[in-house]
């Protein structure tokens, strides 16, 4: 038997200011299965400053049988100071810098993974955005793998330090779209990615949205390129009848994705689902 009890809670100590907690026990008849899990957090906003903390832990023998747990033994510290500004010019509506920096430890100490991130957002008023992060971090592999089947990686510390770039028009246009670049270091070797998405909005009741990402993998061991290329379809037939679809094609695995999803509300809160799905 595993019985599983807890106190969640949240506090709004101030307009600006939230924290939330939670602990929670795991009770199992038999050797382990008796451990705890505990958060805390406060978020500190306002208009022109930010400010956030959250630490985490759950301990080894934590044990959710009707639930479940990501990852056990595991201790973790985030925080980010948030500084924003409201310029006059170039139709800026808002700009962000944001400092960020997270540690992750297992319970009884040993180093899991770290970075250090520090990131600029400039938004418009016209709803388009733009995003530069600068990370720089560190990631610990306690078991040796294989990357996409064919490259193994060793156990070992590894460099997680990049960049990444996004830029992104708004939807409210009938064409809009995102660019996202990608690179940095990656299990002793470097990863580059890119991303290009495109929102097509032809009626009000038709939007498509088609998207290509590639990534060029570089290891010791060797490479690889993986592409994605996907759509996603929203057809609303009615107001009471709506269709979405996602399709996927990895060219690396050779595999096809494909969910289709009819909506027909019969009445508020009353809804009829029909799904198909395969892999």
């Amino acid at each position: 038997a595993n019985t599983v009890a807890g106190v969640d809670t949240r506090f709004f100590l101030h307009p600006t200011l939230v924290t939330e907690a939670f602990v929670a026990r795991s009770f199992t008849e038999g050797a382990g299965g008796e451990g705890g899990a505990y958060r805390l957090n406060a978020n500190f906003t306002t208009d022109l400053w930010g400010l956030f903390f959250n630490g985490f832990q759950i301990d080894e023998q934590m044990n959710a049988a009707s639930g479940f747990v990501n990852r056990s033994g595991v201790r973790e510290v985030r925080g980010s100071l948030r500084k924003s500004f409201r310029p006059t010019f170039l139709n800026l509506r808002k700009v962000d810098l944001r400092l960020s920096a997270e540690r992750v430890t297992t319970t009884d100490g040993r180093f899991q993974d770290s970075q250090y991130s520090l990131n600029f957002s400039p938004n418009f008023n016209s709803g388009d955005n733009f995003n530069l992060s600068m990370d720089r971090g560190r990631s610990q592999v306690d078991d040796a793998f294989t990357l996409a089947d064919t490259l193994p990686v060793p156990a070992g510390e590894y460099s997680t330090n990049q960049w990444s770039l996004r830029m992104g028009a708004t939807d409210a246009r009938a064409v809009a779209g995102s660019l996202n670049i990608r690179q940095g270091d990656f299990f002793g070797g470097t990863i580059r990615s890119w991303e290009g998405r495109v929102s097509l909005t032809p009626s009000p009741k038709l939007s498509l949205q088609p998207a290509f990402e590639r990534s060029k993998v570089s290891l010791p061991s060797g490479s690889f390129t993986a592409d994605i290329t996907s759509l996603r379809l929203t057809w609303a037939l009615s107001p009471l009848m709506t269709t979405n679809a996602f399709i996927q094609y990895n060219g690396l695995t050779d595999r096809v994705i494909t969910n289709v999803r009819f909506n027909f509300i019969h009445r508020p809160g009353s809804d009829l689902f029909l799904v198909f799905s395969e892999n």
